[in-house]
C-alpha cells in the first residue's frame, strides 16, 4: 500500500525522483560496510530527531559503524523527503518519519499517494500516546461526564488540539464520534498552547501528548480524562483508555518509524529490522526513550504496513465524518 509523504508544494519536483524508479541493489554479506546516515525531516530537539538519535546511537554501537542523523527540515518536511527519495537503494541512507506523513497526508492530499512508493516501511519505533484532559473550566470527572454534557448541549464543549488535521485533533474527533456526540475544536499552533489554553480555562478540554501533560495532571491543573489508544499506558499510568471506555477502536498516537528506500535488497532490510527489534527490547533503550516521554512500538514489516494502512482508512472516515480540511 502505498504511504504518501511528500507535500503539494513539490509535487512535481519529487515526480522525477519517482518516475524513474529504483533499481534493485546487490546485497552486501558484510552490511554495514560504512557509515549509515538517517534522513529526519524535521528539526533537532523534536521527539522524531530524539528518537532517531537514540536508534542511531544503539545501532552505532551494535554494528561498529558510525549511524549518523541527518537533519533536513523545511517545506513541511518535503525537503527531507526529497533527499531520502533520491538515495540510493542499498540501505545506506534510511528515513525516519511519522504518521502525519504517513497516515495523515494521504487523506489530506490525495494526489500524493503514489510517493510512497519510494519507501518500504521497516519498523516503527515508538508512539506518544493521546489524552483527553478537562481543565478547571469544565466540572465533569469523567469522560462519561464529556458525553452527557456535549449531548445536552452540542457542538458547544470546546476542545483545543496542536492544530487543523494534527493527530490530536483527529484522535478527539474520532473518539467524539464513536461516543455519538460533537465538540467544538480551537486550534492551536502547537501542543503547549492547547494545554495552557485548557489550564486557564480557555477552553473546556483539550487534545494533547499525554507525555506533555504529566505536569499538569501533577498539579492539578487539568484532569485526564481518556487516553485514544486500547492499550495500558506507561507514560498515562492509569488514565482510562479507549477500550476501557467502551471505543475499543479508537486507536491513535503520535508515532515514529524507520524506512527504506524501495529497491533495497531483502537482505538489508531484514537486518535493520532484526538488529533494531533487539534494540527495542532492552530494558535500558526502553527506559531512556520512556525518559524522553515515548513508548516503544515495534511493529515491523507487514505488521507495520497493515498498520500504517488501516490507520489512513481510520483517519479518512475521521476527516470525512468531522468535514476536516486544511483548505
Amino acid at each position: 500500500m502505498p504511504l504518501p509523504f511528500a507535500r503539494r508544494s513539490c509535487l512535481s519536483a519529487i515526480a522525477g525522483v519517482f518516475l524513474l524508479g529504483a533499481a534493485p541493489a546487490m546485497a552486501e554479506p558484510n552490511y554495514p560496510a560504512r557509515p549509515v546516515k538517517i534522513i529526519v525531516p524535521s528539526p533537532a530537539g523534536g521527539i522524531t530527531d530524539i528518537n532517531a538519535r537514540f536508534v542511531a546511537e544503539a545501532l552505532t554501537q551494535k554494528w561498529g559503524q558510525q549511524v549518523l542523523v541527518e537533519n533536513r527540515p523545511g517545506a513541511g518536511s518535503d525537503i527531507g523527503l526529497r533527499a531520502a527519495a533520491a538515495s540510493p537503494a542499498d540501505g545506506y541512507t534510511l528515513f525516519s518519519t511519522t504518521n502525519s506523513q504517513t497516515a495523515i497526508d494521504p487523506v489530506l492530499y490525495p494526489e500524493k499517494a503514489q510517493q510512497n512508493d519510494a519507501f518500504v516501511p521497516v519498523i516503527q519505533i515508538a508512539e506518544n500516546r493521546i489524552a483527553i484532559v478537562a481543565g478547571p473550566s469544565f466540572a465533569g470527572k469523567s469522560f462519561a461526564d464529556v458525553i452527557a454534557a456535549a449531548k445536552a448541549d452540542p457542538g458547544k464543549l470546546t476542545y483545543a488540539s496542536a492544530g487543523i488535521a494534527s493527530v490530536p485533533h483527529l484522535a478527539a474527533e474520532w473518539l467524539a464520534s464513536e461516543a455519538g456526540i460533537k465538540l467544538r475544536h480551537i486550534p492551536f499552533k502547537g501542543g503547549s498552547g492547547a494545554v495552557a489554553a485548557a489550564a486557564s480555562g480557555e477552553v473546556l478540554l483539550a487534545s494533547v501528548a499525554a507525555s506533555s501533560i504529566l505536569p499538569f495532571v501533577k498539579s492539578g491543573h487539568v484532569r485526564p480524562l481518556a487516553v485514544t489508544s486500547p492499550t495500558p499506558s506507561v507514560v498515562a499510568e492509569g488514565w482510562p483508555n479507549s477500550a476501557e471506555l467502551g471505543y475499543p477502536q479508537v486507536n491513535i498516537a503520535v508515532w515514529s518509524g524507520l524506512f527504506a528506500r524501495a529497491g533495497t535488497p531483502p537482505s538489508i532490510i531484514a537486518k535493520i529490522e532484526t538488529d533494531v527489534k533487539e534494540i527495542l527490547a532492552n530494558p535500558e533503550f526502553r527506559q531512556r526513550l520512556l525518559t524522553a516521554g515515548s513508548e516503544v512500538s515495534d511493529a515491523a514489516g507487514e505488521v507495520f504496513v497493515k498498520k500504517i494502512a488501516d490507520e489512513t482508512n481510520a483517519i479518512r472516515k475521521v476527516v470525512t465524518d468531522a468535514k476536516i480540511t486544511t483548505k
